[in-house]
């Protein structure tokens, strides 16, 4: 049994996935599936209020990435606290959760302790990297033959979901938004979705329509 801290939702839902939520010793603001890790510590806080508006938010993200300040609080002390064998992050995007380097350098109090936590970084950026996450999760958790279970129903699922997306005459146009104010279309393995489920991206509908109509011209 190792303990686990995850810093990333997407992270806590596989840990979850696998059955091992027992493992779990603190987890993000944001994590709230398995249920049963709403009790768990709470490591990490959003430095922006909730309140504000989605301009006002955008604005101070903005201003916050180009002077270099974090968007997010890492309890280090309590990272200390619960002494973790393994630290599950990303360090795809410092906007959605807390940054890799603020990990590192909590994660140096442990090592000054004499503990070095295996620090687990997960960057998706497609469908099928999701499920190599999963399996990277369930390899560093020793539950590999588990990792491979789980990774092929989700694969079955995906299939299952293509061919039902498939039958879909005619495909619809899907507009995925992540962020109202100014908006930003869904990235990553958002579009991968969309053309599971059957549907048409409409961003990169509309990108093909330009560059056709572009060489046209």
């Amino acid at each position: 049994m190792k303990r686990i801290v995850s810093l990333l939702p997407s992270a806590t839902d596989v840990v979850g996935a696998l059955g091992l939520e027992s493992w779990l010793v603190g987890v993000s603001h944001e994590c709230d599936w398995p249920a049963g890790v709403q009790a768990l510590p709470r490591l990490t806080r959003s430095l922006i209020s909730a309140d504000l508006r989605p301009a006002q938010v955008d604005a101070l993200v903005n201003q916050s990435l180009h002077a270099h300040r974090s968007l997010y609080g890492l309890d280090a002390d309590l990272l200390r606290l619960l002494n973790p064998d393994v630290i599950l992050t990303q360090e795809l995007c410092d906007v959605c959760a807390v940054s890799y380097d603020q990990v590192l350098g909590a994660a140096g109090l442990l090592r000054q302790d004499g503990t070095a936590p295996a620090i687990v970084s997960l960057e998706p950026t497609g469908l099928d990297d999701v499920l190599q996450t999963v399996q990277i999760v369930a390899d560093v958790l020793a539950v590999g033959e588990r990792g491979n279970s789980l990774v092929a129903d989700l694969q079955q699922r995906i299939d299952r979901l293509r061919r039902q997306g498939a039958a879909v005459r005619p495909n619809q146009s899907v507009l995925v938004l992540e962020w109202p104010d100014p908006p930003f279309v869904g990235g990553h393995w958002v579009p991968d979705m969309v053309e599971v489920a059957g549907g048409v991206n409409a961003p990169l509908q509309a990108a093909r329509r330009h560059a056709t109509s572009t060489r046209v011209t």
